[in-house]
């Protein structure tokens, strides 16, 4: 996203159980300007292959559009979110990339 730095840090903790999907996490932004929260529950749907999901998201007055490409590496160490959003500031995309510790 133009004008915007990568994170400081973050930590994700997902729940998997076939085909339900349960991840929360905590980013920390780089500025020191504080952190946010995210989370998500759902069952899987989206699936495209074996590890990869898409998932679509409309806010409720449909000013903003997110769409999201989840992939697991074949080994199970790194969960990888390529993620589209649209909003009336304009279209962004960016890539998150975490690794299992």
């Amino acid at each position: 996203m133009a004008g915007k730095r990568a994170p400081q840090s973050s930590l994700v903790t997902i729940e998997h159980g076939e085909p339900s999907l349960k991840y929360s996490g905590t980013l920390v932004e780089a500025t020191g300007a504080g952190s946010r929260q995210f989370q998500f529950e759902g069952v899987i749907d989206g699936r495209l292959d074996a590890r990869t999901i898409a998932s679509e998201f409309h806010s409720g007055d449909g000013a903003f559009v997110e769409r999201t490409r989840t992939s697991i590496s074949r080994d199970g160490r790194v969960l990888r979110r390529r993620i589209e959003l649209k909003s009336p500031d304009g279209l962004f995309t960016w890539t998150e990339v975490y690794d299992k510790r």
